[in-house]
């Protein structure tokens, strides 16, 4: 996770000198709140720095939610998929519960048959699941076959991701399901969610696919993560083990609501979703409406740790309240419904477990997190922040870790969509950020935006950078900021500079206090 700090800059009439007042570092994200006033020991003016570190955590445990401030990300540890009393072997042999990472596994000989009533014993009342599976996305047309699951076809890449893009057909399957290779693994996907679908409690194998407990949890556990539109599954789960076999026979579905409220709950979504969909004009690029699916949750959706259904698009679009699963499952799923290519990374940063997405723009991969960029009220009015829009692997790799998958993640090489890289806002040199810093204060003082922004293109760059702007024998910023004032009409503080700084992606912000 990368470091992202603020500071002042004080200065009076006098000659100025400096003198470090005080840096502490918090687990907190809130990088916009108010800064502290700086403490001055002395009638000369001075110069302060506060620093605070974001470790961008946010809940996704089960059943505790974390108790912390806001910060912007997740918990200790990723949501599993768990069970609860285990279920007594409807046919003739032993229960398990299924183990996650991290907890040791119990043997099997340890439970006896004494499992709920919600595994019944009469077999011939279990629906079968679809004996025939498709093969996801090995061809160029979908088909769907009555009782499986729909699988959609990758469909060309879009040339251009800056000219119009015309709304393409919705992504019904997430991007995980596109990348099973094992036959096992999609005989046990299909029929979880033809379940889920017809709102069943119970399911039941075929002997011959040989299904294990390992196999199991991992494909729900995919499901419970990437099904976004299921968002009613429990993560905890049942099965019943075969004593002779020791595979799974059937398993039990839990849901979180009711039938009927699963129904209301959909409709609300659908009609926040719509009317975001609104929003999408036929001129606008596969970039544009990336960028607008972001702003939206960044602009709507408060992080917020204690909120009902903070891990889920409920949360996210009818509460507008979530955690970092619920806004990166509301971009995913933005995106599925106009056929752009997504898909939700769990990882962690800085050892603290969070959930971002990835997004494939003009044929080209790339990490989004609207999570990090997303607005919070500050001294100086709110604004979305672009730190993590559209960054490749070696960026947001460089303080993040991802977790094991059944797949791997796609290759994210190109830094075209970049927000900075697309508006012209990286400096190769010091002469380009100073230029980019004016040129973007002067601007921001037209549109009354609060802050000024500028990327350095590499590490030498952005310590250079920081030394000019920020360091005691130059102090840059302060004639940056007065340069500019005289160019704009509306006028802003510049005896009181307040400024951010990200070393993780050398991203570098002065903000903005207007005076009229």
């Amino acid at each position: 996770m990368s470091r992202f700090k603020k500071g002042f800059l004080r200065f009076g009439a006098a000659a100025l000198s400096a003198l470090m007042l005080s840096s502490c570092d918090t687990h907190t994200a809130e990088w916009d709140d108010t800064l502290p006033s700086p403490v001055t020991t002395s009638a000369l003016p001075t110069v302060s720095i506060v620093t605070t570190e974001t470790t961008t955590t946010e809940e996704i445990t089960i059943p505790t939610r974390e108790t912390t401030s806001r910060t912007a990300a997740s918990s200790t540890t990723p949501e599993l998929a768990t069970t609860t009393n285990p279920p007594t072997d409807p046919i003739d042999g032993t229960t398990a519960v299924s183990t996650i990472p991290g907890v040791p596994r119990i043997p099997l000989s340890e439970f006896t048959s004494t499992t709920p009533s919600a595994i019944t014993t009469d077999t011939s009342s279990l629906t079968e699941p679809p004996q025939s599976y498709s093969t996801a996305y090995d061809s160029g047309t979908a088909s769907v076959t009555e009782g499986t699951v729909q699988v959609v076809t990758t469909l060309p890449d879009v040339a251009d991701p800056f000219a119009p893009y015309t709304a393409r057909e919705e992504i019904i399957r997430p991007y995980s399901y596109k990348m099973l290779d094992n036959e096992k693994y999609i005989y046990i996907y299909d029929a979880i969610v033809t379940a889920v679908d017809r709102r069943r409690t119970d399911i039941t194998f075929s002997d011959v696919m040989g299904i294990t407990a390992d196999d199991y949890l991992a494909v729900y556990q995919q499901i419970y993560n990437d099904e976004i539109n299921m968002f009613f599954i429990d993560p905890k789960i049942q099965y019943a083990i075969q004593s002779s076999t020791k595979t799974v026979a059937s398993a039990v579905l839990i849901y979180k609501h009711s039938d009927a409220e699963i129904t209301r709950m959909e409709n609300a979504i659908e009609e926040e979703v719509n009317r975001v969909l609104e929003g999408v004009t036929p001129d606008m690029s596969q970039y544009d409406i990336v960028k607008y699916f972001h702003d939206y949750i960044c602009e709507n959706v408060v992080y917020d740790d204690k909120a009902d259904n903070c891990n889920n698009i409920y949360g996210a679009f009818v509460n507008k309240r979530a955690l970092c699963q619920g806004m990166a499952k509301a971009f995913s799923y933005l995106c599925g419904k106009v056929g752009i290519e997504t898909l939700t990374v769990t990882g962690d940063a800085d050892g603290i477990a969070h959930m971002w997405n990835m997004v494939k723009i003009g044929g080209e991969w790339y990490h989004i997190d609207p999570t990090y960029d997303n607005a919070e009220s500050t001294a100086y009015g709110r604004y979305v922040r672009y730190d993590y829009f559209c960054l490749d692997d070696d960026t947001i790799y460089s303080k993040r870790n991802v977790y094991d998958q059944t797949y791997e993640y796609p290759r994210a090489d190109s830094e075209r969509c970049n927000y900075y890289v697309r508006n012209g806002l990286v400096g190769g040199d010091w002469d380009e950020i100073r230029e980019i810093l004016t040129e973007q204060v002067v601007q921001s003082a037209e549109e009354r935006k609060v802050t000024a922004q500028v990327r350095c293109a590499d590490a030498e760059v952005y310590d250079e950078a920081m030394d000019k702007l920020f360091g005691l024998s130059e102090k840059q910023a302060i004639n940056i900021m007065n340069d500019a004032l005289t160019m704009s009409d509306n006028k802003f503080r510049t005896d009181n500079i307040s400024y951010a700084y990200d070393e993780g992606t050398r991203i570098i912000t002065l903000y903005l206090d207007y005076t009229n």
